[in-house]
């Protein structure tokens, strides 16, 4: 019988740059439930799932904070364009125009969007109010 991991994933000795603005450091980092449990020297510490990180940096995802994805959000779920860079969170809707407002766009719990990049905020952007407030009138105001 195989005792219970201690984690679900373990990281060993990756450089750690934390975001606090303190230096790197050597360390292993333990999750649990998605979660980081611990960061240290977890020697002796079991996992499901462990990870040579040697070499490598281990930091907190980035947010991008002006984007234009707003299309990619729905059309793309796992923005794996931008979790490949170490994007977790994205903003868009920005520069005044947005793909809002849609129609309705209900996500099932089980939408890979839902989970796999951190965070999502999308702005109705000014220039789809006006539209809309406007409405067929809109083209003609805004080309004139």
């Amino acid at each position: 019988m195989n005792p219970i991991p201690d984690f679900d994933l373990l990281v060993r000795g990756a450089t750690v740059i934390d975001g606090t603005k303190a230096p790197r450091f050597e360390a292993d980092v333990g999750v649990r439930d998605g979660r980081i449990a611990a960061i240290g020297d977890l020697a002796g510490q079991t996992a499901r799932e462990v990870i040579d990180g040697t070499g490598r940096v281990l930091a907190p995802g980035f947010i991008d904070s002006h984007t234009h994805d707003d299309q990619a959000v729905l059309t793309q779920a796992d923005m794996s364009f931008k979790v490949s860079q170490g994007v977790t969170t994205v903003i868009a809707g920005n520069c005044g125009i947005s793909a809002a407002p849609l129609r309705a766009f209900h996500a099932p719990a089980n939408h890979p969007g839902c989970r796999s990049c951190g965070s999502n905020g999308l702005s109705v952007a000014r220039s789809s109010l006006f539209c809309v407030a406007v409405g067929s009138r809109s083209k003609k105001l805004i080309l004139s």
